[in-house]
């Protein structure tokens, strides 16, 4: 099966995107792949690095390089940067022939086989994704009660819909009017736009750190489904929020194998080595961790 694939980085963010794609090429073999990146003055060095490696995996790599279409002044952070909102103009650059593409963000693994999330039928939605797990609020948003946020990490566009309704101008209008609203950036301005246009699906394709941190135990009122069935059958593990797998501090569960996935790359070095605060500030990470999910299995 050939599956169309988008991601973006910028230099930062090269190293967990090639990561990212080795765990998608592991654990979907026999398959292959038109790959769209989307970047901005990637390196070439990094270019050639990631050419190497799709030319392993039988996937044709499209540069997309977002300096050729015209960028809105959108709101930034240490945290997020400019490249969070590339996915906006997948629709741009994407060949017309393409009517489906998987948008996967770079901070993520893919751990099982994504046909059946591929060819999820859309009901006519703009696109699909999974409820965001976090306790976020909606209230700054222009959202009516009763619809849930969804995560932008993992987004299935149904790209006819975008390109016959100019869903991309009418998203970035938004965004250049109300990006000082947005908390959560990119994935505000997708919400408060597509709100009623998305088709929420099971939380393995999207399996965010939140689930495990505190929510364990409070995401069945989520997603009306346990947590063991979640984590049994997650196939794309997420890992949201300012820690990162590669950061020493990271307590994920999945922080190991995302180690053993980096090391199977050209970037061992990428991932954080430990020193004395280090230490101290994971173990009071670590403690701040289990007081929360007592608080939230007490509350349960």
């Amino acid at each position: 099966m050939r599956y169309n694939i988008a991601a973006a980085a910028d230099n930062n963010y090269f190293v967990p995107m090639y990561v990212m794609l080795v765990s998608l090429f592991t654990n979907n073999e026999n398959s292959s792949y038109n790959l769209y990146v989307l970047h901005k003055e990637l390196k070439d060095e990094y270019k050639q690095a990631l050419t190497i490696l799709a030319s392993q995996h039988n996937c044709i790599i499209e540069w997309l390089n977002v300096s050729d279409i015209q960028i809105g002044s959108f709101y930034t952070s240490h945290y997020i940067t400019e490249a969070a909102y590339y996915r906006i103009y997948i629709p741009y650059l994407i060949p017309q022939s393409i009517d489906r593409v998987l948008y996967l963000d770079c901070d993520m693994l893919v751990i099982g086989n994504i046909a059946e999330l591929y060819n999820t039928s859309f009901d006519d939605c703009a696109l699909a994704a999974v409820a965001e797990a976090a306790n976020y609020t909606e209230k700054w948003l222009n959202i009516p009660d009763g619809y849930p946020m969804f995560n932008s990490g993992v987004l299935l566009l149904n790209l006819p819909l975008w390109r016959r309704e100019s869903y991309a101008d009418k998203l970035i209008q938004n965004i250049n009017i109300r990006k000082e609203k947005y908390l959560i950036y990119d994935q505000d301005a997708l919400n408060e736009f597509f709100y009623n246009n998305v088709k929420l699906i099971h939380p393995k394709w999207n399996f965010q750190t939140a689930i495990y941190d505190p929510n364990k135990y409070v995401v069945k009122k989520k997603y009306k489904i346990d947590f063991d069935e979640i984590n049994k059958e997650a196939c794309i593990i997420h890992f949201t929020g300012r820690t990162k797998p590669w950061h020493f501090k990271c307590t994920h569960p999945y922080r190991k194998l995302y180690i053993k996935y980096t090391y199977n790359t050209p970037y061992r070095t990428f991932i954080q080595k430990p020193s004395i605060r280090l230490v101290l500030d994971k173990y009071i990470s670590w403690f701040i961790h289990k007081i929360e999910r007592i608080i939230a299995k007490l509350n349960y």
